[in-house]
């Protein structure tokens, strides 16, 4: 039939025209769309992020808080341990003077030394055992501000 074969789809200037701007006309109206789920997106992957800074500025804070406490926890210790070799450096200077000036006394003046070396380490033990305990307070108070106590966890 005029050698166009029946059945089978032709194209013609004005369909493929036609085609042409829907296809355009499509894309051009899916554009919107697909700004806002981009933008949407975005948005998304912003907020997690701002959330994670803002986490991790908290995990920040609390790092420098328990470094600040350590930090005087060692200093006391180091002004302990200080004070400590001070004592034993004046002991051992007493000790020395005290046998010079009198050598046959030195028995005598190592018992009355020895003393006094005993109730330093008793005061010494004493400003440990209050370092210690300070330590054990501090600990415990940072704990439970953030962790249940048993207490609290039975109550909920």
């Amino acid at each position: 039939m005029n050698g166009i074969p029946t059945g089978a789809f032709t194209w013609s200037a004005a369909g493929a025209w036609a085609t042409c701007f829907t296809l355009i006309g499509l894309i051009i109206r899916q554009v919107g769309p697909w700004r806002k789920q981009s933008m949407d997106a975005e948005q998304a992957f912003r907020d997690g992020l701002l959330a994670r800074i803002e986490a991790q500025d908290e995990r920040i804070g609390s790092l420098e808080d328990q470094l600040a406490a350590e930090r005087a926890s060692r200093a006391a210790e180091v002004s302990i341990l200080r004070h400590e070799n001070n004592n034993l450096s004046q002991i051992i200077t007493m000790f020395i003077a005290l046998i010079e000036a009198s050598p046959e006394k030195a028995a005598a003046h190592a018992a009355r030394i020895r003393s006094e070396m005993e109730k330093g380490a008793a005061r010494i033990a004493t400003e440990k055992a209050a370092i210690r305990s300070a330590e054990i307070i501090a600990t415990h108070g940072r704990r439970s501000a953030t962790d249940p106590s048993p207490e609290q966890g039975a109550q909920s």
